[in-house]
Protein backbone atom coordinates (compact mmCIF):
# COMPACT_ATOMS: atom_id res chain seq x y z
CA UNK A 1 0.00 0.00 0.00
CA UNK A 2 0.90 3.53 -0.87
CA UNK A 3 -0.61 6.23 1.40
CA UNK A 4 -0.78 9.16 4.01
CA UNK A 5 -3.08 10.51 5.66
CA UNK A 6 -5.54 10.93 3.39
CA UNK A 7 -4.82 8.83 0.14
CA UNK A 8 -4.17 5.87 -0.35
CA UNK A 9 -3.07 3.50 -3.60
CA UNK A 10 -2.71 -0.50 -4.00
CA UNK A 11 -0.49 -1.62 -5.52
CA UNK A 12 -3.13 -4.31 -7.18
CA UNK A 13 -6.58 -4.44 -7.19
CA UNK A 14 -8.55 -5.03 -4.04
CA UNK A 15 -10.35 -8.56 -5.27
CA UNK A 16 -9.65 -10.65 -2.40
CA UNK A 17 -12.96 -9.76 -0.47
CA UNK A 18 -15.95 -7.76 -1.99
CA UNK A 19 -16.53 -6.29 1.14
CA UNK A 20 -13.01 -5.21 1.34
CA UNK A 21 -9.72 -6.18 3.42
CA UNK A 22 -9.26 -5.66 7.07
CA UNK A 23 -5.74 -4.07 8.59
CA UNK A 24 -4.63 -4.76 12.04
CA UNK A 25 -2.88 -1.66 13.03
CA UNK A 26 -2.45 -1.65 16.59
CA UNK A 27 0.26 -0.12 18.08
CA UNK A 28 1.58 0.75 21.80
CA UNK A 29 0.11 4.14 21.42
CA UNK A 30 -3.21 2.35 21.17
CA UNK A 31 -2.64 -0.25 23.93
CA UNK A 32 -1.40 2.17 26.36
CA UNK A 33 -4.01 4.85 25.83
CA UNK A 34 -6.96 2.37 25.46
CA UNK A 35 -6.17 -1.39 27.09
CA UNK A 36 -7.51 -4.03 25.79
CA UNK A 37 -8.83 -2.54 22.50
CA UNK A 38 -7.58 -3.23 19.19
CA UNK A 39 -7.32 -0.96 15.88
CA UNK A 40 -8.36 -2.04 12.82
CA UNK A 41 -8.89 -0.02 9.25
CA UNK A 42 -11.19 -1.75 6.65
CA UNK A 43 -9.97 -1.03 2.85
CA UNK A 44 -12.76 -1.07 0.62
CA UNK A 45 -12.73 -1.20 -2.85
CA UNK A 46 -13.60 2.22 -4.83
CA UNK A 47 -16.39 2.47 -7.65
CA UNK A 48 -13.75 3.98 -9.78
CA UNK A 49 -11.82 1.30 -11.46
CA UNK A 50 -9.58 2.59 -13.60
CA UNK A 51 -6.16 1.34 -13.08
CA UNK A 52 -3.15 3.77 -12.59
CA UNK A 53 -0.21 3.10 -14.86
CA UNK A 54 2.89 4.50 -13.62
CA UNK A 55 4.30 4.69 -17.35
CA UNK A 56 1.53 6.10 -18.82
CA UNK A 57 1.90 10.33 -19.95
CA UNK A 58 -0.42 10.32 -22.68
CA UNK A 59 -3.10 11.93 -20.83
CA UNK A 60 -0.58 15.08 -20.63
CA UNK A 61 -1.33 18.46 -21.99
CA UNK A 62 -0.38 22.37 -22.11
CA UNK A 63 -3.82 23.38 -20.88
CA UNK A 64 -3.45 22.86 -17.38
CA UNK A 65 -7.47 22.19 -17.26
CA UNK A 66 -7.11 19.37 -19.33
CA UNK A 67 -4.09 18.02 -17.12
CA UNK A 68 -4.74 14.54 -15.26
CA UNK A 69 -2.58 14.86 -11.92
CA UNK A 70 -3.65 11.42 -11.10
CA UNK A 71 -0.13 9.83 -11.96
CA UNK A 72 1.77 12.93 -10.22
CA UNK A 73 -0.29 12.04 -7.27
CA UNK A 74 0.59 8.46 -6.98
CA UNK A 75 4.66 9.52 -7.34
CA UNK A 76 4.01 12.34 -5.50
CA UNK A 77 3.18 9.67 -2.20
CA UNK A 78 5.12 6.69 -4.09
CA UNK A 79 8.49 8.87 -3.43
CA UNK A 80 7.32 9.57 0.48
CA UNK A 81 6.74 6.81 1.66
CA UNK A 82 10.06 6.42 3.00
CA UNK A 83 9.89 9.42 5.13
CA UNK A 84 6.06 9.10 5.83
CA UNK A 85 6.88 5.23 7.66
CA UNK A 86 9.76 6.44 9.45
CA UNK A 87 8.81 9.46 11.82
CA UNK A 88 11.49 8.61 14.01
CA UNK A 89 14.17 9.64 11.26
CA UNK A 90 12.02 12.18 9.18
CA UNK A 91 9.34 14.90 10.43
CA UNK A 92 6.86 15.58 7.18
CA UNK A 93 4.79 18.27 6.26
CA UNK A 94 2.62 19.48 3.36
CA UNK A 95 3.95 20.77 0.32
CA UNK A 96 6.43 17.66 0.17
CA UNK A 97 8.85 18.82 2.67
CA UNK A 98 10.66 16.86 5.12
CA UNK A 99 13.08 16.96 8.07
CA UNK A 100 15.57 14.85 9.56
CA UNK A 101 15.17 14.35 13.23
CA UNK A 102 18.64 12.74 13.62
CA UNK A 103 21.01 13.93 10.83
CA UNK A 104 23.76 12.39 12.35
CA UNK A 105 22.66 9.28 11.21
CA UNK A 106 22.65 10.43 7.62
CA UNK A 107 25.92 11.91 7.29
CA UNK A 108 25.52 15.58 8.60
CA UNK A 109 28.21 17.03 11.04
CA UNK A 110 27.12 19.50 14.10
CA UNK A 111 28.32 21.99 12.08
CA UNK A 112 25.60 21.45 9.39
CA UNK A 113 22.85 21.76 12.55
CA UNK A 114 23.89 24.51 14.65
CA UNK A 115 22.51 25.29 18.22
CA UNK A 116 20.78 28.60 17.60
CA UNK A 117 20.31 29.27 21.59
CA UNK A 118 16.85 30.31 23.16
CA UNK A 119 16.58 25.83 22.92
CA UNK A 120 16.33 25.72 18.84
CA UNK A 121 18.85 24.30 16.72
CA UNK A 122 18.84 24.29 12.68
CA UNK A 123 17.08 21.57 10.98
CA UNK A 124 17.85 20.27 8.36
CA UNK A 125 15.56 18.67 5.19
CA UNK A 126 14.37 18.86 1.19
CA UNK A 127 11.26 20.03 -0.25
CA UNK A 128 10.35 17.77 -3.64
CA UNK A 129 8.25 17.91 -6.03
CA UNK A 130 6.98 15.80 -9.50
CA UNK A 131 7.21 18.09 -12.42
CA UNK A 132 6.76 16.92 -15.88
CA UNK A 133 9.22 17.55 -18.22
CA UNK A 134 10.52 16.86 -21.91
CA UNK A 135 12.35 14.17 -22.87
CA UNK A 136 15.33 13.39 -24.32
CA UNK A 137 13.84 12.75 -27.96
CA UNK A 138 12.24 16.43 -27.54
CA UNK A 139 8.66 17.74 -28.51
CA UNK A 140 5.93 14.65 -27.84
CA UNK A 141 8.60 13.02 -25.52
CA UNK A 142 7.44 13.23 -21.98
CA UNK A 143 9.35 12.35 -18.74
CA UNK A 144 9.06 12.38 -15.27
CA UNK A 145 11.40 14.91 -12.99
CA UNK A 146 11.58 14.53 -9.50
CA UNK A 147 13.04 18.19 -8.40
CA UNK A 148 14.41 18.23 -4.57
CA UNK A 149 15.36 21.66 -3.09
CA UNK A 150 17.53 21.55 0.49
CA UNK A 151 16.38 23.03 3.21
CA UNK A 152 17.42 24.51 6.83
CA UNK A 153 14.82 25.97 9.07
CA UNK A 154 15.12 26.52 13.26
CA UNK A 155 13.39 24.01 15.15
CA UNK A 156 12.24 23.92 19.14
CA UNK A 157 14.66 20.90 20.98
CA UNK A 158 13.09 18.60 22.97
CA UNK A 159 13.72 20.21 26.38
CA UNK A 160 11.72 20.62 29.30
CA UNK A 161 10.28 24.11 29.67
CA UNK A 162 11.88 25.38 32.65
CA UNK A 163 15.30 25.17 30.88
CA UNK A 164 13.90 26.75 26.87
CA UNK A 165 12.62 29.14 29.41
CA UNK A 166 16.29 30.36 31.26
CA UNK A 167 17.43 30.72 27.90
CA UNK A 168 15.61 33.27 26.79
CA UNK A 169 14.96 35.35 30.36
CA UNK A 170 16.53 35.50 33.70
CA UNK A 171 14.21 33.33 35.77
CA UNK A 172 14.79 33.94 39.37
CA UNK A 173 12.26 33.65 42.49
CA UNK A 174 10.53 37.18 42.02
CA UNK A 175 7.61 37.51 40.28
CA UNK A 176 7.89 38.30 36.05
CA UNK A 177 7.06 41.40 34.63
CA UNK A 178 5.38 42.24 31.81
CA UNK A 179 7.55 42.56 29.46
CA UNK A 180 9.43 39.02 30.57
CA UNK A 181 5.92 37.35 29.75
CA UNK A 182 5.45 39.09 26.45
CA UNK A 183 8.84 36.98 25.57
CA UNK A 184 7.70 33.75 26.81
CA UNK A 185 4.35 34.30 24.52
CA UNK A 186 6.50 35.21 22.19
CA UNK A 187 8.77 32.01 22.33
CA UNK A 188 5.78 29.45 23.26
CA UNK A 189 2.23 30.03 22.30
CA UNK A 190 1.35 27.50 19.53
CA UNK A 191 3.76 24.69 21.02
CA UNK A 192 2.69 21.48 21.95
CA UNK A 193 4.27 20.44 25.55
CA UNK A 194 3.98 17.17 27.40
CA UNK A 195 3.27 17.10 31.34
CA UNK A 196 5.55 14.83 33.21
CA UNK A 197 3.61 14.44 36.77
CA UNK A 198 1.26 12.77 35.18
CA UNK A 199 0.97 9.06 34.16
CA UNK A 200 0.13 8.87 31.56
CA UNK A 201 1.77 12.18 30.16
CA UNK A 202 -0.72 14.34 28.54
CA UNK A 203 -0.26 16.04 25.37
CA UNK A 204 -1.37 20.23 26.09
CA UNK A 205 -0.97 23.42 23.72
CA UNK A 206 0.12 26.30 25.05
CA UNK A 207 -1.98 29.55 24.35
CA UNK A 208 -0.47 32.08 26.97
CA UNK A 209 1.08 33.05 30.07
CA UNK A 210 0.21 34.68 32.91
CA UNK A 211 2.46 36.90 35.27
CA UNK A 212 1.02 34.96 38.67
Amino acid sequence: MIYNQVTLFSPKIITEAPDGVTFDVTNPLVVEKLPGSRAQIKIKPVKDTRVLDASELTRLSSSLDEVDHSLQQYLELETSQTALMNPGDHITYPGGKSFLMNPGAFGFTPRDTPDLGHGKFLGIGCQKSIRYIEGPKGPGNKRVGVVVDTKKTPFHSCLPMVETAAGIINLSNRPLGNLEVDHLKTAFIGLSAQTRHETPPRTITIHSFSTE
